[in-house]
């Protein structure tokens, strides 16, 4: 799940916006800043965006994290609100081959040549193990590098790094057009622990404009003391700008668990906007004087940035003559496609349509079949397991293309489209359709080879596996001991805390199952569901017993929280997200779960077994549900404190 989108315009009407804009500029130019002033500027188009996580989810947000600790929301400790983000990196995990526990906005990346600000707040727990070598990064600006153009990923741009107990901020550039080897110059902005105490929130405010030329500058405000005034070259020759991320990101050879807290993020216009304490934020007090009435801003092209889908072979062939052709999905960004789902018709008296191949890496197939007699080539595939989805220029399928023996137009025509990401989000595409002309004279074409009848692909039969016989759990005999006399009634407590379920909007996370037992019985001592966003309060549970509590949900792995410590009067739980992809509700992923999506695949309605996600069709995004767990079980370890 991704986290909810506060968006907060706190323009003024225009007219009296413009007044206070040009008073702004005005004082800019006649105001000497010092270490303490605070500089007030706004930036055009760029709204007020602001994440404090008290939805208790990540909805605005990719998520970049191996395992089930990486990443949660929590209670405690939170610097304004009720919740904030914990991240956790251990030496043993991996995400893509690197040590790092990150959430970042990539939809939302800078323009060069402006203005931004951001604020933020970082908490260190005192049991952060400090490090002398290697690097540990707990935010930071990365660049977009433009694959299209064979450039690779580079140092971020902008970084905040904490070691050897110190905080360091970092920024690079370069003019090269093209980067194939992360050659850019560094920049030392700031390095010293006078902020960098554990065990308390420090404030961090960022004021910078992209430019890989001598026109850029960095700000940089720690607990509202200023740390850096850099001007000159900051950012990379891109097309696209930056965009931010935060956690942990650290070298390999840093070891020991790293954990740490974000909350109270911000993406404005001025100090006092991103300010993360927004209770002593100085606000600007200005005579508002007349000034030219605005330009119009155009409104962007909704096209820009999406993914195109292209029918990709000649615009032309002759009568009777064979070429290789493909559907190909070009632009794709870093979150990259993980399943595909479309159609493509076709006039069948103008062309024959054989050898149809999905891409390999798509290597679960639910449906790939031409149809010859309306025309129509489909597909339905996937990736499996935890792996990235595809970047760049993807090919997601080939095919042989026969032209008739007579001349004509043959439009390929692309249907009900649909591409997901590897965390079931619906990844934007535009569709150019194509046309090809066939050209020659009209020729009979030789009859004695018998038409090949297209192999229909049989419907995969469920291995017949023995179903395992119902493990019968003993009934734990009664101790011999003999039963104690009455006694007090023991003291019980509410225990409250969310569950969040992937692939699901926030409003459609109720009806999880928590029960409670005690450990080593299974004896229900009291049980709840959640409610529409996911919550639960436990009424009943008894303190200083050893109990656990486990989180069940169809279309989902179990969650176990083993032997929390509950006290009186109420004991909040952090957040757990169950894994997707359990249709059959044996605690477990695998072909059957993806048989299920299968048998249900393009129904629509309600009650749907395999609509995971609950949007009233089972699609590609429920199979992707199912893939992207692929052999994961049951039950999850709950780290519910």
């Amino acid at each position: 799940m991704k986290p909810f989108l506060q968006i907060a315009n706190r323009r003024m009407n225009s007219p009296l916006r413009c007044c206070f804009l040009f008073l702004i500029v005005f004082t800019a130019f006649i105001v000497t800043l010092n270490s303490s002033t605070i500089p007030i500027t706004f930036a055009d188009n760029n709204e007020l965006v602001e994440f404090d996580f008290e939805t208790g989810d990540f909805l605005g947000w990719m998520q970049e994290e191996c395992c089930a600790h990486s990443q949660r929301i929590v209670t405690s400790p939170v610097r304004s609100g009720h919740h904030a983000v914990r991240f956790e990196v251990r030496d043993d995990d991996r995400y893509f081959s690197a040590s790092r526990s990150e959430i970042h906005r990539s939809s939302d990346r800078d323009t060069l040549g402006q203005d931004y600000w951001y604020g933020f707040s970082i908490y260190i727990p005192e049991e952060w193990p400090d490090q002398d070598s290697g690097f540990t990064i707990i935010s930071q600006w990365h660049g977009s590098p433009d694959k299209d153009q064979g450039e690779i990923s580079r140092s971020p741009v902008l970084r905040l790094e904490y070691r050897n107990k110190k905080f360091k901020i970092l920024g690079a550039y370069s003019k090269e057009e093209i980067q194939t080897s992360d050659s850019g110059t560094s920049v030392l902005l700031y390095n010293d622990d006078e902020f960098a105490k554990k065990g308390t929130w420090h404030d961090f405010i960022f004021n910078m404009k992209w430019s890989y030329e001598s026109d850029g500058y960095v700000q940089a405000w720690i607990d509202g003391q200023r740390v850096v005034d850099y001007n000159g070259p900051i950012g990379y020759n891109d097309t696209r700008g930056p965009y931010f991320k935060m956690g942990v990101y650290r070298s390999l050879n840093n070891t020991g668990t790293m954990v740490i807290y974000h909350d109270s993020y911000r993406k404005g216009n001025s100090f006092a906007e991103v300010n993360p304490d927004q209770d002593n934020s100085p606000l600007p007090t200005a005579t508002l004087v007349p000034t030219s009435t605005p330009h119009a801003t155009p409104t962007p092209d909704a096209s820009v940035g999406a993914i195109q889908l292209v029918a990709n072979m000649p615009d032309s062939i002759g009568v009777g003559e064979t070429v290789k052709a493909s559907i190909e999905a070009r632009g794709v960004g870093m979150d990259g496609i993980y399943g595909s789902q479309l159609e493509l018709s076709f006039d069948p008296s103008l062309v024959t349509i054989r050898n149809l191949k999905i891409n390999p890496d798509l290597s679960y197939v639910l449906r790939s079949q031409v149809d010859t007699i309306t025309g129509k080539i489909s597909m339905v595939a996937s990736r499996t397991g935890q792996q990235p989805g595809l970047i760049d220029n993807v090919t997601l399928a080939t095919f042989d293309v026969q032209a008739s023996n007579i001349p004509g137009t043959a439009t390929f025509l692309f249907a009900d489209e649909k591409l997901s990401d590897p965390y079931a989000n619906r990844l934007e595409a535009v569709t150019k359709n194509h046309t090809l002309t066939i050209t020659g004279d009209t020729f009979p074409i030789p009859t004695d080879e018998p038409t090949s009848v297209p192999t229909g692909e049989p419907t995969p039969k469920p291995t017949n596996q023995p179903t395992p016989s119902p493990t019968i759990q003993p009934t734990p005999k009664p101790t011999d001991q003999p039963t104690p006399g009455p006694t007090i009634e023991p003291n019980t407590a509410i225990v409250f805390g969310q569950v969040l379920l992937t692939g699901r909007d926030s409003n459609k996370l109720a009806g999880t199952t928590l029960v409670v037992t005690e450990e080593g019985f299974s004896t229900v001592l009291t049980s709840t569901t959640t409610d529409a966003n996911g919550n639960f309060t436990l009424s009943d549970v008894p303190i200083d017993t050893s109990i656990s509590i486990r989180a069940e949900m169809v279309g989902y792995l179990s969650a176990t929280c083993d032997n929390p410590s509950v006290t009186a009067p109420e004991t909040g739980l952090a957040a757990v997200t169950l894994l997707s992809g359990d249709i059959t509700g044996d605690d477990a992923v695998n072909i059957i779960d993806a048989t299920a999506v299968g048998i249900e695949f393009g129904q629509s309605g309600t009650n749907l077994t395999a609509d995971i996600n609950l949007d009233g069709i089972v699609d590609i995004f429920d199979l992707v549900l199912v893939s992207s767990n692929f052999e994961e079980e049951g039950p999850q370890v709950w780290t519910c404190q």
